[in-house]
């Protein structure tokens, strides 16, 4: 979590953040992300790099300017039911009845 002009938590550095599997390529999950507060293109949000399922270029070091405005997102993922096993569904449903965190 990034917290804006926050002074008593060191800030969040940036990275480059692929969720593709090497070993088992084609579709895995659909990710994105929902805005709580307004946003735009000058707000320094999420940057998607064109062609960045291919290659990981230099692109994570141009610095975006810093905005006045706080984001606020949900992190979303799905995928299909099938590359789930039995024993994976059981555990999300748990995580999900009893609020708990879980990776997609």
């Amino acid at each position: 979590m990034s917290l804006p002009n926050c002074v008593d938590l060191p800030p969040v550095k940036r990275w480059v953040h692929q969720d593709r599997d090497t070993l088992r390529p084609g579709f895995r999950c659909i990710q994105d992300f929902v805005n709580l507060n307004p946003s735009g293109g000058n707000d320094g949000g999420l940057t998607a790099l064109k062609g960045g399922h291919l290659i990981i270029s230099n692109e994570s070091q141009r610095v975006v300017p810093t905005g006045d405005v706080a984001r606020f997102v949900v992190y979303v993922a799905f995928a299909p039911v099938s590359t789930a096993t039995e024993e994976d569904l059981v555990q999300k449903n748990w995580l999900f009845e009893n609020t708990e965190g879980h990776l997609h």
